[in-house]
């Protein structure tokens, strides 16, 4: 069987790849100067083996490996940098590529590690150690691989010590690309609890739980750079062809038989070694850290002196608490990528200077896509140009260092809450070295992203605690019973969205009145992950889906696919999504969603429609709160449980509350049971229009959209109910100022004809449409161009529609 994956390069030849030049008589690698690739072409691979071989010795410092293949289909074209990117474009991102239907390749990467590095453990393993070290855990894994040593070995210069093999690179051909994510985090777990696992250390003082392979590659856009470096005058690299070599088997590797998922025995183990390697590295994080702290607190303080005008007892002061803030806000994932919440006075260092948060805030445009250095390492690798910055959507810094690492962009809270304090810096000051714990989520590489490898990743606040905490000295107690402090010596990976910025990962109820298109609604969603597209133009969590329609029957479940897929929708896709018209109820209908969530473990979303299909008879005896609770707490265990979605389908009573979400079928059980509501129903300003709300523990607060449905049953998103109503206000404005011509009305006028209720408003909103030069306004009156010294023998303008007053009405009442 073929393997597809696809290879990418820089057209005029720049290299994409590490740097190796002479330094003090030592060979050193950087990557400063990297370009980003702008071609790519797919190759099918007929012979994995060979053929993979073939590729790795003919690359060239311009050219580097992708996994994936692009999302459009093409099989060549060109590669744009993510942040000009165009509808229609492709990036080096997970937006734009995806696993191959089929066999594909996974990469397993191995560096060499030592204490000097922030190893807590030193690492060194031939080639011989590391197949026996994987043979060990995956016995067969390798045979069928292809072989070659890292990017930056085997560099020779006259008078210079040559450096050898530094690591290496083993692609597995797999027969199922879409499980790499999945089995490599399985092998991951198992190198750990076989004893192949470390503990790393960053400057800041976090420590992250590694192991001989690299978790963060099993992404479909990651960059495989097997074509060498680009070599400085007195270098050659000619005995690396030599090293690349490939297994004796050609049988594709089927990763879901050789790699199953541990037993809760095995994961209860593997948090054990976790924890143990994590207290080994205390004392060097406390270290770090401590060192660290001074070090960027100093600098920080003696911006604020320069800068600020501060005296150095008060830059100091702020220094340690932005410092101690920062340290707060840190969580790290299980495959070791680090978020940060940065607020607005946090300083990054750009190419052109230092910047504040708050000042990239309040110039989006002018900062987007900007490079900078790592705002917590600012000397790490190659410094302006680590890290890049991104002001669309949800405002981010992404860098390089140590793999990954997403820091979060937020005003600060003086600017934000007038006269609130920021308690994290009170909390901070008694966080210690890092601990980091296990999310019970079995999902391995995040979409945690860069600027050319990932798509931006959720954002984790609401997820996040402290980093680290030293362990209280305090007994747990009695079972089960745990104090706070022990609960502050763990972090949790990020909560994870369903739907970037919408729903979060969890168990929901979507509730809505009969026809107003629920089951539309829940199955374009469904689409939109199995196919891995956007779902009202945000992103979603991509993989399986099971659909239980248990109120549809096959041939309407075939017109209304038909019917939201369309032409464009990748067919092969649609075998991800499962459905099912008939299931259980109570326990035992739990028990058939665990059986198939083991047969399908990349499942990423279910959909139950509708409660009252699956909920148990009541127990005797029971209130209807208690029933309600019992239905739906075990889905929401689930949920919890697998670290995927699960939305269940009800109704709306028939009494109308004043908190829309209390009209939801049933007792308040059924709300205290799930993660969260979304609530449909029509908008009360547009009878063809929709109206979204949303409620949950892990979101901030309500959330609401108006939507609009095509006839293709088609869902879009018109933003928020208010925007939606001034866009329509404007619209009004601009049809009644052409209407009434060169005298143009003021805002009396204006107001009184759209039938506002508050003048003050409509002064607000005739001033930011003047702003916008929507129109004109001049002497207190406000025009269009048309009118405002237009031609005055232009066509007549139709009367406006939906306006309470003529235009003779609203003139006599101007001039009174």
């Amino acid at each position: 069987m073929d393997v597809r994956l696809t290879v990418v390069w820089r057209e005029d030849g720049q290299r994409v790849g590490k740097h190796a030049r002479i330094e003090n008589d030592r060979i050193v690698t950087d990557a400063k100067g990297k370009a980003h690739p702008d071609r790519f072409d797919v190759a099918v691979l007929s012979e994995p083996r060979e053929q993979m071989c073939s590729v790795a010795r003919k690359l060239k410092p311009n050219q580097c490996i992708v996994a994936g293949v692009p999302k459009s289909g093409k099989e060549a074209g060109t590669i744009v940098l993510k942040k000009r990117r165009k509808d229609g474009e492709t990036a080096l991102s997970d937006d734009d590529f995806q696993w191959p239907d089929g066999p594909g390749m996974m990469l397993l990467d191995y560096d060499p590690k030592s204490l000097e590095e922030g190893w807590r453990a030193a690492l060194t393993l031939d080639v011989a150690g590391f197949v026996e070290a994987v043979h060990s855990v995956a016995p067969g894994l390798l045979l069928s691989s292809s072989r070659w040593p890292s990017s930056s070995s085997c560099i020779r210069g006259e008078g210079i010590e040559p450096r050898g093999v530094r690591g290496f690179h083993h692609a597995v051909p797999v027969l199922d690309a879409s499980d790499i994510p999945r089995a490599g985090w399985v092998l991951f777990k198992r190198l750990v609890l076989h004893g192949l696992g470390f503990a790393f250390v960053s400057k800041p003082g976090f420590i992250e739980v590694r192991t001989i392979i690299d978790a963060k590659v099993w992404r479909p856009a990651c960059p495989w750079f097997a074509g060498g470096v680009d070599l400085a005058d007195g270098l050659s690299q000619a005995d690396r062809n030599e090293q690349v070599t490939y297994g004796p088997s050609s049988d594709l590797v089927d990763t879901r038989k050789m790699l199953v998922d541990l037993t809760d025995e095995e994961e209860d183990a593997f948090e054990a070694e976790c924890d143990r390697l994590r207290e080994s590295a205390r004392e060097l994080a406390a270290e770090r850290r401590a060192e660290w702290t001074r070090s960027r607190a100093t600098a920080i303080a003696e911006r604020m002196i320069q800068t600020e005008r501060l005296s150095p007892d008060q830059a100091q002061t702020r220094a340690n608490d932005q410092v101690a803030a920062e340290l707060a806000s840190a969580s790290i994932s299980k495959d070791g990528r680090r978020y940060v919440t940065l607020h607005g006075g946090a300083v990054i260092e750009t190419d052109s200077g230092f910047v504040t948060v708050d000042e990239i805030l309040d110039n989006p445009h002018r900062w987007h896509g900007a490079p900078c250095a790592d705002p917590l390492e600012p000397e790490y690798g190659r410094g302006v140009g680590t890290a890049t910055i991104y002001t669309d959507a949800s405002p981010t810094i992404h860098s390089f260092a140590h793999g990954d690492c997403t820091y979060w962009l937020k005003r600060s809270a003086r600017r934000e809450f007038a006269g609130d304090d920021d308690d994290d810096a009170v909390l901070a000051q008694e966080i210690a070295p890092g601990v980091v714990s296990r999310d019970e989520q079995t999902t391995a590489a995040s979409s945690a992203g860069n600027d050319e490898k990932t798509a931006q990743p959720e954002d984790p606040n609401d997820a996040c605690t402290p980093a680290a905490v030293q362990d209280s000295p305090h007994p747990s107690g009695a079972a089960g019973v745990r104090n706070a402090a022990d609960l502050l010596a763990k972090t949790f990976e990020p909560g994870r969205w369903a739907v970037e910025e919408l729903l979060p990962r969890g168990c929901w109820i979507l509730g809505g009145k009969p026809k107003t298109g629920k089951s539309w609604l829940a199955l374009s969603l469904l689409l939109a992950v199995a196919g891995g597209t956007k779902f009202l133009g945000r992103r979603v969590d991509e993989g399986d889906c099971l659909y239980l329609a248990l109120e549809d029957s096959d041939r309407r479940m075939r017109e209304r696919i038909v019917k939201l897929a369309g032409a464009s929708f990748p067919r092969e896709r649609l075998a991800r999504l499962s459905y099912h018209t008939d299931w259980q109820r109570g326990e035992e209908g739990v028990k058939q969603l665990r059986a198939h969530l083991k047969t399908h473990p990349t499942t990423r979303l279910i959909v139950v429609d509708t409660l009252a299909r699956v909920k148990p008879q009541a127990a005797k005896g029971s209130n209807a709160y208690e029933a309600d609770y019992a239905a739906l707490a075990p889905l929401q265990q689930l949920a919890s449980r697998k670290g995927i979605t699960l939305i269940v389908v009800t109704h709306l009573r028939k009494q109308i509350s004043d908190d829309p979400f209390d009209d939801i079928t049933g007792s308040l059980g059924a709300q205290a049971a799930v993660d969260g509501t979304l609530h449909l129903s029509r908008h009360a300003g547009n009878n063809k229009q929709l109206l979204l709300r949303a409620r949950g523990r892990d979101l901030e607060g309500d959330i609401e959209m108006v939507l609009a449905r095509d006839e293709d049953g088609q869902f879009s998103d018109l933003g928020d109910p208010l925007g939606v109503s001034l866009a329509g206000d404007r619209k009004r404005i601009v049809e009644y100022l052409e209407y009434v011509g060169a005298d143009g009305a003021s805002a009396t006028e204006l107001h009184k004809a759209l039938g506002r209720r508050d003048l003050s408003g409509t002064r607000k909103l005739l001033d930011r449409m003047a702003d916008d030069l929507a129109v004109l306004k001049r002497e207190g009156r406000y025009f269009t161009e048309r009118d405002d010294g237009g031609d005055a023998s232009a066509a007549p303008v139709k009367e406006p529609q939906h306006l309470p007053i003529s235009r003779s009405a609203s003139r006599a009442e101007g001039r009174t």
